[in-house]
């Protein structure tokens, strides 16, 4: 026993005369090796927030700490699993926006075409309008004249078979006029109806393929969602696993842990510090064979003891992401 209380009286000695980047060396030492023991049991690479750690000592001091192979290779694999998960992140929000911007883009042209389509209908019929005035216009002149003819016998000299073959003409003449008048109106009427069906059928093709688009994406964007909410819970459970191992704060690790949880019940490092916590009190809370059970047990528990991360924490915790 004496000479374990001297061992660590020379060692505490010796820490404190050490420089403060040699504390800080050490310090980033000790966490690398405790994250790559957590890593050989639950795969767990170092996230963003904790690499900024490490470098925090400057990143070309690096290779001053004493680290074995497997460990540097294990930090090594950690870089290229963050810049990978930045490249795709940045890959997706603009394939997003680009796609979105041709959906604008193809909206705006299919209005164009219907635009387009009303004002050659309305072109088509200000035509036949003036058609059809002008058709109007020498009916009226027809039947009067016939009138006149009909009534006023006397005033032509001609006789009864002239007059009566003039009738004739002038009846036949007023006949098809009529008839040309139905065939214009009834040709308007079918423009107006092919009009109608193809600005319905290019609106309700449109709007359909556009909200099967809109849809698709949001479905992406909500999967996109869950997963950063999973990746956000590992960074907690991360920290508070430090927490407690490195810095000896059970109430900061429960917080950070009980966040973690509650953001993704299935984060098995979050429901590990959770026991840890217990364990580091030595309280018994009892046994259970859910996990997911036995976390919720703990946070009822300690809850009203330790309280819940506060937003501003929780944003602190997580870089300002």
């Amino acid at each position: 026993m004496k000479f374990e209380l001297s061992h660590d009286t020379i060692a505490r000695a010796i820490y404190e005369r050490a420089s403060t980047e040699d504390k800080l060396r050490l310090k980033i030492l000790g966490f690398i090796r405790s994250r790559y023991q957590f890593y050989l049991d639950n795969k767990n690479l170092l996230t963003k927030e904790d690499l900024s750690y490490i470098d925090q000592g400057s990143r070309k001091h690096l290779h001053r700490l004493d680290l074995r192979p497997e460990e540097r290779a294990f930090v090594d694999k950690s870089r290229k699993a963050v810049a990978n998960k930045i490249f795709w992140k940045n890959f997706l929000v603009g394939s997003i926006i680009i796609i979105l911007a041709a959906l604008a883009i193809w909206a705006v042209a299919s209005r164009a075409k219907v635009e387009e389509a009303r004002a050659s209908l309305k072109r088509s019929n200000d035509e036949n309008r003036v058609v059809l005035d002008s058709l109007r216009k020498v009916k009226r002149r027809v039947d009067s004249l016939a009138q006149t003819l009909e009534k006023g016998e006397g005033l032509l000299q001609i006789s009864e078979k002239e007059k009566e073959e003039l009738i004739k003409q002038l009846v036949a003449s007023r006949d098809s006029l009529e008839q040309a008048l139905e065939t214009v109106t009834e040709e308007n009427v079918t423009l107006k109806a092919r009009a109608r069906t193809l600005e319905a059928q290019t609106q309700r093709g449109g709007s359909n393929n556009l909200q099967e688009k809109i849809e698709k994406k949001e479905k992406e964007l909500k999967n996109r969602e869950a997963s950063l909410v999973k990746s956000q819970s590992r960074i907690l459970s991360s920290k508070a696993h430090y927490a407690l191992d490195k810095d000896k704060n059970p109430k900061l690790a429960f917080q950070l842990a009980r966040e973690a949880y509650e953001m993704d019940p299935t984060n098995t490092e979050a429901t590990t510090v959770l026991n840890q916590v217990v364990n580091s009190r030595n309280d018994y809370i009892g046994q259970s064979n859910s996990p997911k059970r036995r976390a919720d047990q703990i946070i009822r528990t300690y809850k009203a003891r330790y309280g819940k991360l506060t937003n501003a924490a929780k944003k602190r915790a997580l870089g300002g992401n």
